[in-house]
């Protein structure tokens, strides 16, 4: 589905058509999962995100927020 979208341009409805000309009897039921993928794919790096139906948002590591943490941590030296 992401290769499609990308295929596509970015454009969920040629992205939708193309999957289903290559797929017919696979059935999408909404054009805005390539881009829900797509997004999903570029800011957390997965398409799974592990915590379905919790109503908690998942935190993302990046250099900055490890970097952030290993600064608080070194302020506690004296530990």
């Amino acid at each position: 589905m992401h290769f499609m979208y990308g295929l596509a341009n970015g454009n969920d409805l040629e992205a939708e058509r193309q999957h289903r000309q290559r797929f017919p009897r696979r059935h999408v039921t909404d054009q805005k999962l390539f881009e829900r993928l797509h997004w999903c794919l570029c800011e957390t790096g997965s398409f799974v995100t592990g915590m379905h139906d919790t109503g908690l948002g998942r935190s993302v590591r990046t250099p900055q927020v490890v970097e952030d943490i290993l600064e608080g941590v070194g302020g506690l030296s004296g530990y």
